[in-house]
């Protein structure tokens, strides 16, 4: 439920930015974060993401963790 639109030309700044304030949006400030694999920039925005949740107090996993719980 949070779509940075990483397949879009964009820096991987603007990525992570996009993510945070969706992520305000969902209730207790989480949700999904939807990337894609196929762009280098994701890969960077992707570990500025878990660096940035990991401070906040956020956990991260993998969806099928989600899924099979």
């Amino acid at each position: 439920n949070v779509d940075p639109i990483d397949w879009m030309a964009q820096t991987p700044e603007k990525i992570v930015d996009r993510a945070r304030k969706l992520m305000r949006k969902v209730p207790n400030g989480g949700g999904i974060i939807q990337l894609q694999d196929a762009h280098p920039r994701t890969l960077t925005a992707t570990k500025k993401l878990i660096k940035f949740l990991g401070q906040d107090g956020h956990r991260t996993c993998k969806l099928l963790d989600i899924v099979t719980q």
